[in-house]
């Protein structure tokens, strides 16, 4: 498979990284609190506005604007400060902005003191082009230099651009892996006319769900989480492991602890982290602490802060009957009647294909509010149906009220379904179990299935 060959290719290229030395360091850390709080074992994991500055292609799936930033006081005169803004459904995908500084104040140059900096501005695309599988490309401008020009040291001031690759596959519900390139291409020159190659620096990683929705294990309404990273920079002789934990006990909070091994004079220390979430009404505040283990370092405490915007989740539903009714009740898509000749945007998946064979019925059906996806894009249309879902399904279709259904977790069979539609007709494999697309083509044929389409107003692509 096409994915399997890129994973394999990029784990080549982190256990044998491209030779170069880049002393300009490009602000790796300033990723977000909450990556910072899980030990940046973020690569696999990427599923809000942080991913932009560790992995892109966790973006692709994400459906609602999403705002991130960071500011921490490294110290007296050091700051750093970040922010981006990940815009979904442009051009295909997911469109994002980000920049990142960070300045050391009173900074000594021969007799003046001035202010020293390094920034980038990011501009990102990403999404999937394959099931369960997406990519990202960010493009960085990167520069480094003094507030001020001062005689005899403008080998100091420099600028370059840098080009990231990131891949991030969704194996299946609550696990992700990922892997991510940084800077693969790009350079930079100093205002002297030397110039220099940035490190590339190549991390592969993973996350678990291991209690929770769709975890290993549920227990009330706790979520746990944990993520795996193995790094390597071209400038580096070791690799290091990241490694973090994610644990909510309820939605509105969760505390993380991580350990983030950081590389220096040919050593890794273990730095340990940890921090607290709050998120309310989509908006997240996100503070993460780190411990440096290195016993040189001038402060070995390092507090970071993070605002942001994630936008509100869909209510979950409080039993596998009402699950079955969120997942496929109509949607709220406006009707001729009530939209006059108003355009109205064809509903996609990202899980169903312009080839794939009931491609029209399916996005049909879901703008006409017949069938509904799952709240990540998805149709899931090889899914097989349950007598429960099914039944909810017609009852919602016909607007009326779900019946009780004898052995409701029994799984629906071609011909049960083709007799409770009342159709006529041919029907091979009739003892099949009867999968999402197929429900589609069924109720396709029925005469509030075709109703329900004719009564569509023109449809934007």
């Amino acid at each position: 498979m096409l994915s399997n060959r890129i994973s394999v290719f990029l784990i080549i290229l982190l256990f044998f990284p491209a030779p170069g030395w880049g002393f300009v360091r490009l602000l790796e850390n300033s990723t977000g609190a909450r990556p910072l709080s899980l030990g940046n074992a973020y690569v696999g994991l990427s599923d809000d506005g942080a991913g932009l500055f560790t992995n892109s292609a966790g973006l692709a799936g994400l459906n609602k604007l999403n705002l991130t930033s960071l500011y921490s006081q490294l110290n007296a005169d050091v700051a750093l400060a970040s922010f981006g803004a990940v815009l979904p459904g442009v051009w295909g995908g997911v469109v994002s902005f980000g920049y990142r500084n960070q300045s050391q104040s009173n900074y000594p140059i021969s007799n003046e003191v001035t202010t020293a900096f390094t920034q980038d501005l990011l501009a990102s695309y990403s999404r999937f082009f394959k099931q369960n599988l997406a990519w990202g490309i960010n493009l960085r401008l990167v520069s480094t230099g003094l507030s001020k020009d001062i005689s005899g040291f403008e080998y100091l001031n420099g600028s370059g651009y840098a080009l990231d690759l990131g891949l991030k596959h969704f194996n299946r519900p609550g696990l992700q892996t990922g892997l991510s390139i940084k800077n693969l291409i790009g350079g930079f020159s100093f205002r002297d006319g030397k110039s220099d190659v940035l490190p590339m620096m190549v991390a592969a990683g993973g996350a678990l769900k291991i209690l929770g929705e769709n975890g290993l294990k549920r227990y009330q309404n706790h979520s746990v989480l944990a993520s795996l990273d193995l790094s390597k920079s071209a400038d580096e002789k070791q690799y290091l492991f990241h490694l973090g934990v994610e644990w909510e006990p309820m939605e509105i909070l969760a505390l993380r602890f991580g350990v983030d091994q950081s590389p220096k004079g040919g050593q890794a220390y273990n730095d340990l982290t940890f921090g607290v979430g709050l998120k309310y009404a989509g908006i997240t505040f996100d503070y993460a602490q780190k411990h440096q283990a290195d016993p040189n370092t001038f402060q070995t405490v390092t507090q970071y802060f993070s605002l942001g915007y994630v936008g509100v989740k869909e209510k979950k539903p409080a039993s596998p009957e009402a699950a079955a009714v969120l997942m496929i009740t109509p949607a709220a898509v406006p009707s001729a009647e009530g939209a006059g000749l108003a355009d109205v945007k064809l509903v996609k998946f990202k899980d169903v294909p312009k080839n794939h064979w009931a491609r029209a019925e399916i996005e049909l059906l879901a703008t006409a509010g017949l069938l509904r996806g799952y709240p990540n894009r998805t149709f899931q249309p090889n899914k097989k149906l349950t007598r429960r879902e099914f039944e909810t399904m017609v009852s919602s279709a016909r607007q009326l009220p779900p019946t009780l259904v004898p052995e409701p977790d029994k799984l629906v069979s071609r011909r049960e379904a083709f007799r409770r539609l009342d159709l006529t007709g041919q029907l091979d494999r009739p003892n099949d179990p009867l999968t999402r697309a197929e429900a589609a083509i069924f109720f396709s044929k029925t005469s509030f299935g075709e109703a329900a389409i004719k009564r569509l107003p023109p449809l934007e692509p």
